[in-house]
């Protein structure tokens, strides 16, 4: 069985594209399967992107997926993003979207805030070896917003 967190280049691409709108902006986004939310924006991501407040600084969204955070942000909010998964295909889809909504997304060495909607659900081996590995490269004066519950150790 393949996973979103996992890459399976057996999996037969569909890819597809989506239209939300999130805070009166349009946006659209290839998506395809093998990643997470592939029939559109999901309610934990867009629940996040529509409670953010000012941002600025370079902002690394982990878990990236097709991209919804890392767009949203730097399109929004005119920051710079790097955007990460562990699914090649993800990033691949998020690489296109970047380019598709109109956004560009250097890789800055250092990141401010970190962004990121990672599902429960994955496996939790995956979702912390992204969340531990992250703090290497972190200013530890910035916040680390998620919408996974808190868990110790992190």
């Amino acid at each position: 069985m393949s996973y979103y967190f996992t890459n399976d280049e057996n999996l037969k691409s569909e890819i597809q594209k989506v239209h939300v709108v999130i805070n009166n902006l349009p946006f659209s986004f290839y998506t395809d399967n093998g990643v997470f939310s592939k029939r559109g924006m999901d309610f934990g991501t867009r629940t996040l992107l529509e409670s953010l407040n000012e941002i600025s600084g370079k902002v690394l969204d982990l878990g990236c997926g097709y991209g919804p955070i890392g767009i949203y942000v730097a399109k929004k909010y005119n920051c710079y993003v790097d955007a990460v998964d562990v699914n090649t295909r993800a990033v691949n889809l998020a690489k296109k979207n970047a380019l598709l909504n109109k956004v560009n997304s250097p890789v800055p060495a250092f990141t401010d805030p970190i962004y990121c909607s990672l599902a429960i659900h994955a496996r939790f081996n995956a979702t912390t070896t992204l969340l531990r590995s992250s703090s290497v490269s972190v200013n530890p004066s910035r916040k680390f917003l998620k919408t996974t519950p808190s868990y110790p150790n992190f």
